[in-house]
């Protein structure tokens, strides 16, 4: 193993530096490329509807059923 040298720890720096954002970059790209596909080939309600997000009648249909069982009790 050679020597450590202020010059080698600089460029060390420096790269890892640069990995960091390009991977950065990477992801942002990738990220603008989902988000134009969604997009492109589905309307804004079906996107509401994909993973965690609850669909905008949810909370109508949650109060309904809530008043349904209020008047059953």
């Amino acid at each position: 193993m050679g020597a450590v040298t202020g010059k080698s720890v600089l460029r060390r720096l420096i790269f890892l530096s640069l990995r960091k954002r390009l991977k950065k970059e990477g992801h942002r790209v990738r990220m603008r490329v989902r988000n134009n596909l969604l997009a492109k080939y589905f309307s804004q309600d079906s996107i509401g509807l994909m993973g965690n997000a609850k669909p905008k009648t949810w909370r109508s249909s949650f109060e309904s059923r809530k008043k349904v069982f209020k008047t059953a009790g």
